[in-house]
């Protein structure tokens, strides 16, 4: 089976279980969140409108069974330097946090980022306003490759946000000092620091006539960036067996990684077969049905 520049079509976790061990260097997934809503996808200026269910009859010991088997694949699939980002929010986060501790073990838990949006979101009067999701993050061992500095997120200016001290250096280098512990640290204002676990990254805007593709879950490219470059390097296997509208895949073919996707949805296939043809890539769809009715996966 081709294991980079594909995308299978149809249930991930038959197409996984045929993959092999120890290939993939970061894996991304965006699952269903177990909103219970049933999400319309509109293409094109309304000429095509699916949709697809977040709801399950056996409740949140279903969904997370359905979850683990994934995951578990997942585990199998990853290099001992590999890691999984595993995006999701309110709804069941802590569950899957618990069901990945299993399966990853306690001990490679790495991070719980949060991405924080401004637009967007749940609105409420009975409680807070719902304003970020989070993304759970595990090595396969605790050899994972992490590189934070590639982001390059600066340090702030602002005299006093800090909590250290401002000088200048013989070159005439602004720095600042923290004392922690005993010690004193020292951080040029100009070197990029270790990103925080929170990140600021917009939404897409509902009405963006350039990177929205109809999608109402569609993630914006810049976070899948950070991802995949503190998380790889450049010719790595980025791999999303929920990869939708082909995010992931195309912000990882815009970094020079290699890529591999799986989605149920043909429409959603050929959608991301078509996003990367416009970055001069021809991607191969692999078990593509020809009618509606064509049995998957057979």
């Amino acid at each position: 089976m081709k294991l980079e520049g594909v995308i299978y079509c149809g249930d991930n976790l038959y197409w996984m279980s045929r993959l092999p061990d120890e290939v993939v260097d970061l894996c991304y997934i965006d699952p269903p969140f177990f909103s219970n809503r049933n999400h319309k996808v509109i293409f094109g200026d309304g000429e095509e409108i699916r949709s697809f269910e977040d709801r399950w009859k056996g409740g949140i010991e279903d969904y997370i069974d359905w979850m683990r088997d994934r995951v578990q694949e997942i585990h199998r699939m990853l290099k001992p330097t590999g890691s999984l980002y595993l995006h999701c929010d309110w709804h069941a986060s802590h569950y899957l946090k618990v069901m990945c501790d299993e399966v990853f073990g306690y001990s490679n838990f790495v991070s719980e980022v949060v991405w924080y949006y401004t637009s967007g979101g749940g609105r409420g009067r009975r409680w807070f306003n719902r304003k970020h999701d989070t993304i759970l993050v595990y090595g396969k061992t605790r050899d994972y490759f992490y590189d934070g500095l590639a982001l390059k997120d600066t340090r702030t200016k602002d005299e006093g946000s800090f909590g250290g001290y401002f000088k200048t250096d013989k070159n005439g280098r602004r720095y600042q000092e923290v004392r922690a512990g005993g010690k004193t640290y020292k951080y040029y204002i100009d070197q990029p620091k270790n990103p925080d676990d929170v990140w600021m990254v917009p939404n897409i805007p509902q009405r963006d006539l350039t990177e929205r593709m109809g999608y109402p879950t569609q993630k914006p490219e810049a976070l899948l960036e950070r991802i995949i470059e503190a998380s790889s390097n450049p010719r790595d296997l980025v791999f999303d067996c929920f990869c939708g509208c082909g995010t992931t895949l195309v912000a990882a073919q815009k970094l020079a990684r290699r890529w591999l996707g799986i989605d149920v949805s043909p429409t959603g296939c050929k959608l991301v077969q078509h996003r990367l043809s416009e970055l001069g890539v021809r991607a191969e769809i692999v078990d593509l049905p020809r009618t509606i009715q064509a049995p998957e996966n057979t």
